[in-house]
């Protein structure tokens, strides 16, 4: 009995590493698909003065104006992460790869549900279509959400993440309304998602909160916020590198589900 169990525990731990190597190459993949110089839909750029006022006073801020257009990002992120209002705090990391030539990303995250078990979660957002998948020890899929939805949330989380590298907001698939001398509704449409957001700013040109509707599942569209944000210099450029995102629940009770910080980013 005690060699068979010694077995299944050996097959056990090879099981594990070689689905965390295929998960690897899986992965690897993505990233080569998101890194392509070149997407379906070719993106046209405006000039910064033609942009409301609050977004140039922003660019300003953060001294991204008259910097080059910025082609791709990779972000390393930690903070704190759950998924129900009454659950513990997780410690979270994650990557995250960006190309603005092709208005697509993917994100890798990892937690340890109640210190133990090791969750992946992917988004990744790509020609216009989107994806959450969940997996156990990397390989045992839990969830895998997609759909006109999920197309939509992770469009949304691609035009607000711009906030990141806003040399983005030139792009001529954003319209940009200017709402007041402090706030700017933007709408961006690709492929068949159209998405809206409303941007808020100090006189200062700081980013205070965003605000939109996102749907938290396939039947509830619910009021949106990334807010509490803190900043950082990393080499020359000054971004938001704290931040809460919310839910505003039915009754009235807000859920912050994560609270984000950028460790590492990196522009090319």
């Amino acid at each position: 009995m005690g060699s068979y169990i010694i077995f299944l525990l050996l097959l056990l731990i090879v099981v594990l590493m070689v689905s965390k190597v295929v998960n690897q190459r899986i992965l690897k993949r993505k990233i080569h698909q998101i890194n392509r110089d070149k997407g379906k839909v070719e993106l046209l750029f405006r000039e910064p003065n033609d942009l409301p006022q609050p977004l140039k006073n922003y660019l300003k801020y953060t001294n991204f104006l008259n910097k080059k257009y910025i082609d791709k990002v990779e972000i390393t992120q930690g903070g704190l992460f759950r998924t129900k209002l009454d659950q513990k705090w997780m410690p979270i990391k994650a990557k995250q790869y960006i190309n603005t030539l092709t208005h697509s990303f993917i994100w890798i995250g990892n937690v340890n549900m109640a210190n133990v078990l090791p969750v992946q979660a992917v988004d990744h957002f790509i020609e216009g279509k989107g994806s959450l998948t969940v997996k156990l020890f990397s390989w045992l899929k839990v969830q895998k959400a997609t759909g006109q939805k999920i197309d939509h949330g992770e469009e949304m989380r691609y035009f607000t993440e711009m906030i990141w590298y806003p040399t983005s907001f030139l792009n001529s698939i954003i319209n940009w309304e200017l709402i007041d001398s402090t706030t700017v509704l933007g709408e961006c449409k690709y492929f068949e998602n159209d998405v809206q957001a409303y941007f808020y700013f100090n006189e200062d040109g700081a980013l205070t909160k965003i605000h939109a509707k996102r749907y938290l599942n396939e039947d509830r569209l619910l009021d949106w916020e990334i807010s509490s944000f803190e900043y950082k210099t990393f080499d020359d450029v000054k971004i938001p590198y704290k931040a809460n995102v919310s839910w505003k629940l039915e009754n009235g009770r807000e859920f912050t589900y994560y609270q984000l910080e950028i460790l590492k980013i990196k522009y090319e």
